[in-house]
């Protein structure tokens, strides 16, 4: 039985989880826009990669057209929003139109780092999407573990225990632990 001091903590836990589920929520959302974001951005450069390529095949030494030096600004723009850390896509400059244009291998050989940047970065964005959509359920049961115990049904909490043997962090033994609850609710679900 849950008495009225361990039920008062647990609605102040409950309140802690509530403001880290907001959080996670908010990162989900960014993450997914950013997932979003990219998929169109990998789909440009690999459009304007095979144009440039199929040019520098013909010309290399061409210059690129105003409207491709822009096109392939914009895209390196793009990619290091979305890129950032990433060592190689970091160190790529947009092309500045002083005097004559770049040749159409130099928009190659950048939109050709720009794709690879992508490929490293597309994984560890679904990944870190991927573990924020585990958080939020993590947390959504937690959320419901914790409201059987205030609202003194814990009875009826053997599917939730079942569910959080999984992880075991909630749990001494076969007892769900009070212990430090709040301090273990920030450290579990803080999003970097």
């Amino acid at each position: 039985m849950t008495t009225k001091k361990q039920k008062t903590e647990l609605q102040a836990s409950l309140q802690v989880l509530a403001t880290k589920v907001a959080e996670i929520n908010d990162e989900r959302v960014k993450t997914k826009k950013s997932i979003s974001s990219l998929e169109l951005v990998e789909s440009v450069v690999e459009s304007l990669y095979a144009e440039l390529d199929k040019l520098s095949k013909k010309s290399p030494s061409h210059p690129l057209s105003n409207l491709a030096l822009s096109q392939v600004n914009q895209a390196i723009k793009d990619s290091k929003e979305l890129l950032e850390g990433d060592p190689y896509v970091d160190r790529i400059t947009e092309f500045v139109a002083a005097g004559d244009n770049p040749e159409h291998r130099d928009g190659v050989l950048i939109l050709g780092q720009i794709i690879s940047g992508i490929s490293r970065g597309k994984p560890r964005l679904k990944g870190r999407g991927e573990t924020l959509f585990k958080l939020s359920n993590e947390a959504d049961a937690l959320e419901e573990l914790i409201s059987t115990f205030v609202n003194g049904d814990e009875e009826n909490n053997t599917e939730w225990h079942a569910l959080f043997r999984i992880n075991s962090r909630w749990f001494e033994g076969d007892t769900f632990s009070f212990e430090n609850l709040d301090d273990r609710i920030t450290e579990r679900f803080t999003v970097e």
